[in-house]
């Protein structure tokens, strides 16, 4: 009776009961797909559809919350800022693993479906009316084509890794090129880095953000993350823990995603931290210590490229 008045009434009851039959839902998807496909891919999938689905309506789920934009700052009222880039960027990453790994009718067939997904990704990501992030698609897209090599098992050569440097370069170059040849009350941060190109005014822009990215170095508690995750990485390996074959791809292409976040942007380290936060059950996801006959003590996954 109390609960039909208080919705009768239009009170805050009503949302607030939508909202958690929603969680509710989405949590009980979330335990049936865990048992198929496994916790860090459910995690992963969820972590996508729900950013990038902001993105797509308008990014109104990032403005204001915690990880999200700050309108009180008011450096971006839309698309990926860098906290919410380091956990799409990470997931991406473990999905194009999944499907560039996983077993179709030829391994040509795998890789080409990795190599879509993760073009899609990347768009969402870096077209300005969508995610419209600059710093964004160098690191999602190398960090990318190292798992997509890992799982086909090709071979990182050096003259392969500096093509697709200079293919990350052109990318970034080419999406803030297009915004640069929208209006200008219609060009986002990406079309007029290109306008200081041409005016000049580049080497101040740089020196501005390097100057920012080695400030923000000194946050406490990315600092604290950041130290904590190399210290877990070190005491577990020097305990005999090594990544299994099927996670080694997604670790690797996540140090490059961090490393390259870290160097592009400039947020000091928030993408490695917060990649970093993601990054530590992914690691306990991915391998287990060995068992002294150089072997893992789990069966990893089935499948090649990505850990269950």
């Amino acid at each position: 009776r109390l609960l039909r008045r208080r919705m009768g009434e239009g009170g805050a009851f009503a949302p607030m009961l939508v909202g958690t039959s929603f969680v509710g839902m989405f949590f009980g998807l979330g335990v049936i797909l865990a048992r198929s496909m496994g916790a860090l891919r459910t995690v992963a999938l969820f972590t996508v559809v729900v950013l990038a689905g902001d993105v797509l309506l308008g990014s109104r789920l990032q403005l204001g919350s915690v990880f999200g934009q700050n309108p009180t700052v008011g450096g971006r009222f839309y698309g990926f800022g860098n906290t919410s880039f380091a956990l799409y960027g990470l997931a991406a990453l473990v999905l194009v693993a999944w499907v560039a790994g996983a077993r179709w009718r030829s391994r040509q067939v795998a890789v080409g479906l990795g190599l879509g997904l993760l073009v899609v990704l990347l768009a969402i990501e870096g077209l300005p009316s969508l995610g419209a992030d600059f710093g964004g698609p160098p690191g999602l897209l190398l960090g990318g084509l190292v798992v997509i090599a890992g799982a086909a098992g090709v071979r990182l050569t050096l003259r392969r890794s500096v093509v697709a440097v200079v293919a990350a370069g052109l990318l970034v170059g080419a999406i803030s090129w297009l915004d640069w040849r929208r209006p200008q009350a219609s060009r986002t941060h990406l079309g007029e880095f290109v306008d200081t190109v041409i005016s000049g005014e580049a080497g101040s822009v740089l020196g501005r953000k390097l100057a920012q990215n080695l400030t923000n170095l000194g946050s406490p508690p990315l600092l604290a993350i950041s130290i904590a995750t190399v210290v877990l990485v070190v005491v577990a390996w020097r305990v005999g823990w090594r990544p299994v074959d099927a996670g080694v791809p997604v670790l690797r292409g996540a140090v490059v995603l961090a490393l390259v976040g870290f160097a592009v942007n400039d947020s000091g380290l928030v993408i490695p931290a917060f990649i970093a936060v993601v990054l530590a059950p992914t690691l306990v996801a991915a391998g287990a210590a060995s068992d002294g006959r150089g072997g893992s003590q789990n069966a990893g996954s089935a499948e090649p490229g990505v850990p269950r």
